[in-house]
């Protein structure tokens, strides 16, 4: 085996904020808060949307084309928001997302033509690839890696919890107002609050060092 070089400097930590200096800004909650909300409107959306279309009146055949859909479009997404990160700043990339979601939780329920559901398609397809990408894409860019893995496991944390409330959620909307459509104005309305708050929130300031950046 090769000697160890005994004069071989030792390595520098990772530069950037530690997990209590990033709870303390308003861009953490403010990024983690929106996806996470985003993330309780898709899982309780993918739970029930054939019901949802069969409420609008829509076949079960177009919820399957809308689906397939969906999954295309949201690759095509994900390509085009990690090209833009390059260029444009993370919080008004989510703000565009965001306030596509809204719109098209609005238009949903006001669906009357099949061409309605596929522009429904496009905008939760556009907004799901680009949300899933700005989530790995923001921590690293807002705090560095000092305690990346951290700072990524609150916010996926906030997440999961999410998520596991939007079946809930929907369910008991639906039951409450006898229909999905309260449901979406609602949460289109909240959504669009929060696409408001990431549109100025202030962005942590962090630049990475040289050999960071060229990783």
């Amino acid at each position: 085996l090769p000697a160890a070089r005994p004069n071989a400097p030792a390595r520098e930590p990772e530069g950037g904020a530690t997990l209590g200096q990033a709870l303390a800004t308003p861009a953490f909650w403010a990024f983690s808060l929106t996806i996470s909300l985003w993330g309780m409107i898709y899982a309780g959306v993918a739970l029930f949307n054939e019901d949802i279309f069969r409420e609008r009146g829509f076949s079960r055949e177009l919820y399957f084309d809308v689906l397939s859909m969906v999954t295309v479009v949201a690759l095509v997404s994900k390509l085009a928001f990690g090209w833009l990160t390059r260029y444009v700043p993370l919080s008004k990339l989510l703000g565009v997302c965001l306030l596509t979601t809204a719109l098209s939780l609005a238009g949903l329920p006001r669906a009357a033509e099949v061409w309605h559901v596929y522009l429904y398609g496009v905008a939760m397809g556009v907004a799901s690839g680009a949300v899933a990408l700005l989530f790995f894409a923001t921590w690293g860019k807002l705090y560095g890696r000092r305690e990346l893995g951290r700072i990524q496991g609150v916010a996926q944390m906030l997440t999961v919890l999410a998520s596991a409330a939007g079946p809930l959620l929907f369910a008991v909307g639906r039951r409450w107002a006898g229909g999905y459509t309260d449901v979406f104005f609602t949460l289109a309305a909240a959504v669009l609050v929060m696409a408001v708050a990431v549109w100025f929130v202030p962005v942590p300031a962090y630049t990475p060092t040289p050999e960071e950046d060229g990783r």
